[in-house]
């Protein structure tokens, strides 16, 4: 393990020694929402964890601080209740996060709680009009940046089931294996067999099609922009890399 890793490491724990928990914030890669979430609530409090997703990172870290305050003294969030206090003039909901999403979005977790699953609760909130992602009138820009994560982990894309993508027909006859995955620059998903790209034998299907012939594709679900993964096999270990217009491709 590197030194600077360790460092950190022994940073966040001796503050949740200190104070009871640490904020874990990271920033927006460019595709994946800016998003933080707590390390030590359950073990000081025995209180689930809390993640937050799409807020600018000082806000969701006030959250964090917030809710910190209101467990010391006793409180217990429960999922599928609201609760005001957290931002002004809206309340939020919690909902449980399932433990197929964990290992995507609560790393330093694992590491701090040696890979013991513990339980966690996402805060969600609404748009300005006071409607939740789960109601068809809720913003639609502002799905993105809040995935649900009680839903099934089969499907971990961020982006809605029912997304144009074009995949190898091969894939639906059994014919053929997905061994390479393109998000471009644009945002569009691209995923090949290894006989590459050719319209002949290219579809446009629904993301969530393509993901159900091949559930471990969800392994790519987080590749940025302009990225390609690419496995020798079905099952295999991805290979990340830039990803660039070539004469097949064109």
């Amino acid at each position: 393990m590197e030194e600077d890793q360790l460092n950190e490491q022994e940073s966040i724990s001796d503050c949740i020694k200190k104070q009871g928990f640490y904020s874990q914030l990271f920033l927006s890669s460019g595709y994946l929402p800016q998003f933080g979430y707590s390390i030590g609530f359950f073990e000081t409090y025995g209180h689930p964890e809390i993640i937050c997703f799409g807020l600018d990172l000082d806000l969701i870290d006030n959250i964090i601080q917030n809710a910190h305050r209101q467990i010391k003294l006793g409180m217990r969030f429960e999922k599928d209740t609201s609760y005001g206090g957290f931002l002004e003039g809206y309340d939020i909901v919690f909902i449980d996060v399932m433990n197929g999403h964990q290992g995507d979005w609560v790393g330093y977790d694992a590491w701090y709680f040696k890979e013991r699953k513990v339980p966690c609760l996402q805060l969600i909130w609404p748009d300005k009009n006071r409607k939740w992602p789960w109601e068809e009138e809720y913003n639609e820009d502002w799905k993105f940046i809040q995935p649900l994560l009680n839903r099934s982990p089969n499907y971990k894309f961020l982006e809605s089931k029912n997304t144009g993508v074009l995949a190898d027909k091969g894939l639906f006859d059994g014919t053929q294996s997905i061994v390479s995955v393109i998000h471009d620059s644009e945002g569009e998903w691209t995923f090949l067999s290894q006989r590459g790209f050719n319209p002949t034998w290219m579809e446009v299907y629904c993301l969530e099609n393509v993901i159900r012939q091949d559930t471990t594709l969800n392994e790519v679900f987080n590749m940025n922009y302009g990225k390609q993964a690419v496995r020798n096999e079905k099952g295999g270990d991805w290979e990340y890399m830039l990803f660039e217009f070539g004469e097949d491709e064109e």
